[in-house]
């Protein structure tokens, strides 16, 4: 079975909508941190990059193959408000994964 990380940077103002609707495509487990950064919507010079970051929060998801599109898709919908700064969604390969407390590889039940 093949595994996927998507990690996506949302407002956190769209946080919990986004929580709601990753909860109805069943989705059990995710990792939410709290980040900054900016995006290439900014016009900023490099000498005030640093000194106006965003805030947004990040969402690590473990998910099995089959399972991506409908998460993507539900990231893409809850987070979209059309302005500047919506964030992004990226999904990466996962050679391996294994739950350290019982030191077995990751599958899809574990999900």
């Amino acid at each position: 079975m093949a595994f996927k990380q998507i990690v996506a940077l949302v407002r956190t103002s769209s946080l919990e909508l986004v929580k709601e609707r990753l909860g109805l495509e069943g989705v059990k487990a995710a990792t939410v941190s709290p980040v900054e950064g900016i995006g290439l919507h900014s016009v900023l010079s490099a000498a005030s990059y640093f000194g106006a970051l965003v805030s947004h929060s990040r969402l690590d998801i473990y998910a099995d193959e089959s399972t991506v599109a409908r998460i993507v898709d539900a990231i893409l919908e809850a987070g979209h408000t059309g302005e500047p700064g919506d964030g992004l969604v990226a999904v990466l390969p996962v050679e391996q994964a294994y739950q350290i407390r019982t030191r077995q590889p990751l599958t899809a039940d574990s999900l």
